[in-house]
């Protein structure tokens, strides 16, 4: 029976995501998984972070209330393309438990998802928008400071509807070997925004839309972001001498959702391959998911064309960004400040910055080839944002001004009909590939610097007076000339 499910994902969220947490990890002895204690603040058991003990804690951005605030969301527009972005009105933050800012360990407040009313609708006919903006912390025990290691946020339109629900909050349990865990209880998959009396219900941007949304974050925050968005612009302004405010302003991206429901005993060969990959067999009747930019979700799309008709299950208009590892290119891996960011509306996409090999800046993408309907193909959407100073430290090339294209290659080679559009302004240069259909597509953008004009080279001659031969003058140019009533010698 096809009745095991596989789902691709942006990201595995769990009842508790949205609200804020701080959590200790404390290894026990002769076992892999440690103790998860919650705590209420840092410097107080467990969280006193004792050799040995280290943290896995996320904190929700508040938005922004004082001009000195950090590690919070300073304004969101939602507006159509072409006009002028008119902020929106924050309404107010999620039900739900927060953490207080602590200055003497550099924590900021922990807060919940808030909820913006926009000046434009979208598809449910209101303009209310939800919007989540998560840092990840870490703890440097010599400094005894918290420091965001990462960021995701995303924006999401929201009908919000009446009813009995339960806010989500992270709660204290115990296995039955004696295991210390931390979980979290209420919310609803059916809401993306959950208080005791309402539910924010997802919807889709409405067509000629554009989102920007600007953050404060502390400068620990930078190098490459990835972004479900199209037609990207970013802007990076310093705030004193610790703080950024990064701003995000792009389109949203309609992106096909891959899910299949398959017999694990069945024939197909591709299912069949991938299940020989796989450490276990699933049982049939279980559901297993995996996120979007894993390397596994490439074999998953190339194994299940054949069981999905090479079709997509649905598509959702997603605006997202966050923060992803740099690759091994010292030009790559400076996070010190923003160098980039690549998004992209692929069903499967590379979960990191470009790789820089054979002079090309390369991503790998992947999809089913067509829409729910069966028939419409569906296109893809590419967009790099880099510093020019980046493009020119990875080809060390000079202040001189730069060139690009961009390519879209199958895996079997066959070069892939794209519109591609390349600029550079402001110090930022901007790619984009866009229309080009799916398989597993490989894009390569290649920078280019015209040679600097080779300086011509200078002569000297002696000129001597036609009128006394005595006099003489030496003439240093390029192409020397006697001047009037000289002669070459």
């Amino acid at each position: 029976p096809n009745n095991t499910f596989l789902d691709m994902v942006d990201t595995f969220s769990n009842a508790g995501e949205g609200g804020s947490f701080l959590v200790a990890n404390t290894p026990r002895q002769g076992e892999n998984m440690p103790d998860e204690q919650l705590c209420q603040g840092i410097g107080m058991a467990p969280c006193d972070f004792k050799t040995g003990t280290n943290m896995w804690s996320s904190i929700v951005a508040p938005a922004c209330q004082t001009s000195q605030q950090t590690n919070c969301i300073d304004s969101v527009s939602v507006y159509k393309n072409g006009e002028i972005p008119t902020q929106a009105t924050f309404v107010r933050q999620a039900e739900g438990e927060i953490i207080k800012a602590d200055p003497s360990h550099n924590l900021t407040e922990g807060s919940t998802k808030s909820l913006w009313s926009a000046t434009q609708a979208h598809t449910g006919g209101t303009r209310d928008y939800v919007v989540f903006v998560q840092f990840m912390l870490g703890f440097n025990t010599g400094t005894q400071k918290v420091q965001v290691v990462s960021m995701n946020s995303s924006v999401m339109p929201v009908n919000i509807v009446q009813g009995s629900y339960q806010p989500t909050k992270y709660v204290q349990s115990q296995t039955p070997e004696g295991r210390k865990t931390v979980g979290s209880m209420g919310g609803s998959p059916d809401c993306v925004w959950t208080e005791s009396t309402t539910c924010g219900r997802l919807q889709d941007f409405a067509p000629e839309t554009r989102v920007k949304l600007s953050i404060r974050v502390e400068r620990s925050v930078g190098g490459w972001f990835k972004g479900r968005m199209k037609a990207p612009n970013i802007d990076v302004k310093p705030l004193g001498t610790s703080s950024n405010q990064i701003t995000f302003d792009a389109e949203p991206v309609a992106v096909p959702q891959f899910y299949a429901r398959f017999d694990v005993n069945g024939n197909d060969a591709g299912v069949k391959k991938w299940l020989s990959t796989l450490p276990y067999k699933p049982q049939n009747g279980s559901g297993s998911n995996t996120r979007t930019d894993y390397k596994s979700a490439f074999d998953i799309v190339d194994n299940f064309r054949a069981i999905t008709k090479d079709t997509a299950a649905g598509v959702n208009t997603l605006w997202t960004a966050g923060t992803v590892p740099g690759m091994g290119n010292r030009c790559l891996t400076d996070t010190s400040q923003v160098l980039g960011i690549v998004t992209t509306n692929s069903m499967a996409y590379q979960g990191d910055a470009p790789e820089f090999t054979s002079g090309a800046l390369t991503y790998k993408v992947a999809g089913l080839h067509y829409l729910p309907d069966g028939k419409t193909a569906a296109e893809g959407t590419y967009d790099l944002v880099m510093r020019s100073e980046t493009a020119r430290c990875l080809y060390g090339f000079s202040k001189a001004p730069i060139s690009a294209s961009i390519s879209v290659t199958s895996a079997n080679g066959e070069a892939k009909v794209a519109t591609t559009l390349v600029s550079e302004k402001d110090g930022w240069l901007k790619l984009s590939a866009y229309g080009f259909t799916f398989s597993e597509n490989r894009i390569d953008a290649k920078i280019t610097q015209a040679a600097a004009p080779v300086a011509a080279k200078k002569n000297t001659i002696t000129c001597v007076s036609t009128k006394d031969k005595k006099l003489t003058k030496k003439v240093t140019a390029v192409g020397p000339k006697c001047p009037a009533g000289f002669k070459k010698k």
